[in-house]
């Protein structure tokens, strides 16, 4: 807490209504009457989360078209150079082409707020081996549930935490029945909105 009231019991009593602001993580803004006419205003203010799309194919295109208008900063990795551009991602604020996928994934500034979808053509083995020593908010990947059932076999037999990978959603996405990249994008974004929102899916009948 910078500055002061000229008050030290108001400013101690402020230091303790922010502290327990912040401990509670609410996200709407707070009023607080101290004492008649003093009010506080108390409001959280985030850094806008960080969506790192891995594959530039048309998944990855449809993905990050619906996540520029959610207010997150996005970032495309892929290897291939005639894909991850910025004439097919004009809505991207980073795009990482390198010729070798894991180069690409290394350049990518991973943290706590970072959501990541693993969307590529034929590498996601190698991006999920990746993401799994990295932190992140969220991480999924696409793929039937054969194919990620023996990429999941592979990893723990070269010992990847068994805790680490129930973390990861895979398949990615609420189960609507999607069948298009378009609707196959709804249905990772309405995840990874619920994950954001701390909120799970619930049917309306």
């Amino acid at each position: 807490v910078f500055g002061s009231t000229g008050n030290f019991e108001i400013d101690e009593e402020i230091t303790k209504r922010l502290s327990e602001f912040v401990r509670e993580k609410e996200n709407r803004p707070v009023v607080v009457i101290l004492s008649p006419p003093l009010k506080i205003l108390m409001e959280r203010f985030e850094p806008t989360p960080k969506l790192v799309i891995i594959g530039a194919g048309d998944v990855g295109l449809a993905v990050a078209k619906l996540a520029a208008d959610l207010d997150f900063h996005i970032v495309i990795a892929d290897e291939r150079d005639d894909l991850a551009n910025r004439q097919r991602f004009p809505m991207a604020d980073s795009i990482i082409c390198k010729p070798d996928l894991a180069e690409a994934l290394s350049l990518i500034p991973y943290d706590e707020s970072c959501y990541i979808v693993i969307a590529t053509q034929a590498n996601d083995d190698r991006a999920i081996r990746y993401c799994l020593t990295r932190p992140w908010a969220y991480c999924g990947m696409l793929g039937s549930k054969n194919k990620i059932k023996a990429v999941w076999e592979t990893l723990k037999r070269e010992g990847a935490s068994e805790e680490r990978l129930e973390a990861v959603h895979a398949p990615i996405g609420f189960d609507i029945g999607a069948q298009t990249p378009h609707e196959i994008a709804i249905a990772i974004l309405a995840e990874i909105v619920a994950v954001r929102n701390k909120k799970s899916l619930v049917i309306h009948s």
